[in-house]
């Protein structure tokens, strides 16, 4: 009888050692981080002239308000690059191709907003593409609460197809400081470029993001409980 229950507390501490090894061990899982263009929570695209659900202009030249959501724009400037099925171009009003479109020329930040609480944040990659008009004086670039991503930037009067720029952002480009344990902004700085005397055209940004994954912290409570388990088994045998 002894020799059978040693065997059952051995085969016991083996599954409190996996357990403990699956904890440690968790793969990455998705965050909430979603390209421009769609419905709170991601899933499906707005319709054009229609409010973000994810995006905030959270910079941007007066007149222009800040702190509100960003449109999705409709119709779009005939030298833009197209709406991808899985984002869309936003900017201020949702105004693009019409006479009178003006969007004064100067700084334009779009920002998203996630958070990390129960993550851990060293271990957040977020891969994304991204276009914008125009940036033709000052590139473009991405930001993670006021951190700059290397190598992020758009090129000159990016916003063609062919203008896509890949950014990813990690603790390869960031410091780890820059990853909070609770709310992350994430914001895409554009500049529309001031033609005097002509007024400015339309500015806009379009983000598509590929994937956008961190690792949970593990979770020893339920370890703890089974561990406090075995070790009762054991008072009580003794």
């Amino acid at each position: 009888m002894r020799l059978l229950f040693s065997g059952r507390l051995l085969l016991l501490t083996f599954v409190v050692l996996g357990l403990v090894a699956g904890s440690v061990h968790a793969g990455p899982m998705p965050i909430g981080v979603y390209s421009t263009g769609l419905v709170p929570g991601g899933g499906a695209l707005v319709p054009g002239g229609a409010a973000d659900g994810n995006y905030l202009l959270t910079l941007a030249p007066a007149p222009i308000p800040v702190g509100i959501p960003a449109f999705v724009v409709s119709p779009l400037p005939p030298a833009w690059g197209a709406n991808r099925t899985t984002s869309q171009w936003i900017n201020p009003d949702g105004l693009g191709s019409t006479p009178a479109t003006y969007h004064p020329g100067g700084t334009y930040n779009y920002t998203t907003f996630f958070s990390l609480v129960g993550f851990i944040p060293s271990t957040t990659v977020i891969t994304l593409e991204w276009i914008a008009d125009d940036n033709f004086v000052v590139p473009g670039v991405v930001s993670l609460n006021g951190f700059l991503i290397a190598d992020s930037s758009t090129p000159p009067n990016g916003w063609t197809d062919e203008d896509w720029t890949a950014v990813t952002v990690s603790t390869a480009t960031l410091p780890a400081a820059a990853f909070f344990p609770g709310m992350n902004a994430l914001t895409f700085t554009v500049t529309n470029q001031q033609t005097m005397p002509s007024p400015t055209g339309p500015t806009g940004v379009q983000v598509d993001i590929l994937s956008a994954t961190a690792e949970p912290i593990p979770e020893p409570a339920s370890v703890l409980l089974l561990g406090a388990g075995v070790l009762g088994l054991m008072r009580r045998r003794r």
